[in-house]
């Protein structure tokens, strides 16, 4: 029930304003205001949990990453955000709003995320293994070049839940399931999307990024796309963009895909 500042000194080692080497895990009401002057805002290296319980936390900016689950080893299998409920807005951020890194997984039940991706090459939820959502509410706005709302580095599965987004920057995706094949890459050969109950709603004004040619993109799978149910929804205000690329096998049985 009380509102809570915490703010680090630029110039400095050390990963956050807020670091553990173990695993936080955030309940009860009230507000949490975290700024990152030296790297990241809030910094786990094990699993970060918020609970039902959770009020709000604000990432008023950072540095790097506002949120950021991982301990930089390659091998280090415990990095995992989870999302049960409370409210996370995070603006200002150098790099990605909220990253697993290090084989992290992202587990979305409950709870509403706010963010905004306004640096280049930024991403909104990066996650270099799985994303799981079951519920939930997103809110994402892609407002800087060659950045990404959702990216997962192997697959992303989409149960339940909604979300809103707006792709507004050159060269930016929407949702984007990578493949990575490089030899220093932590999960190889992924690329994987399931759309099977979330309700997607989209809107892509974008264009192509002119420097490089990197195309604007809504739903993007290197590999497969599968939808069983949910309802997606892609409205394109540009003419400069894509509204899904599947470089794989793209298998639709169930649910609504709606291209205005």
């Amino acid at each position: 029930g009380t509102i809570n500042n915490l703010s680090d000194g630029t110039g400095g080692t050390h990963k956050g304003a807020f670091y553990t080497e173990g695993h936080p895990e955030f309940e009860g009401g009230g507000t949490l205001n975290v700024t990152g002057k030296t790297k990241h805002a809030i910094c786990a290296e094990e699993y970060l949990q918020f609970k039902k319980s959770t009020g709000t936390i604000n990432i008023l900016g950072a540095v790097s990453d506002g949120i950021h689950c991982g301990e930089g080893k390659k091998n280090d299998d415990n990095s995992l955000f989870q999302i049960n409920g409370g409210v996370i807005n995070v603006n200002n951020v150098g790099s990605d709003c909220i990253d697993a890194d290090d084989y992290g997984c992202m587990i979305i039940k409950g709870g509403v995320l706010n963010l905004n991706v306004s640096a280049s090459d930024g991403t909104g939820l990066k996650c270099d293994s799985i994303i799981y959502m079951t519920g939930g509410e997103m809110n994402i706005n892609v407002t800087s070049n060659l950045s990404e709302g959702i990216r997962t580095n192997y697959a992303a599965y989409f149960d339940g839940g909604s979300i809103k987004m707006n792709v507004s920057s050159n060269g930016s995706k929407g949702i984007r399931a990578k493949r990575c094949s490089k030899s220093t890459d932590t999960v190889l050969n992924g690329g994987f999307l399931h759309f099977r109950g979330t309700t997607v709603d989209m809107t892509v004004s974008g264009k192509t990024y002119t420097a490089d040619g990197t195309d604007c993109v809504g739903i993007r799978a290197d590999r497969d796309l599968t939808q069983t149910a949910g309802d997606i929804t892609i409205t394109m205000a540009s003419t400069d963009a894509t509204a899904v690329v599947v470089k794989g096998t793209e298998n639709r049985t169930g649910g609504t895909l709606a291209i205005n």
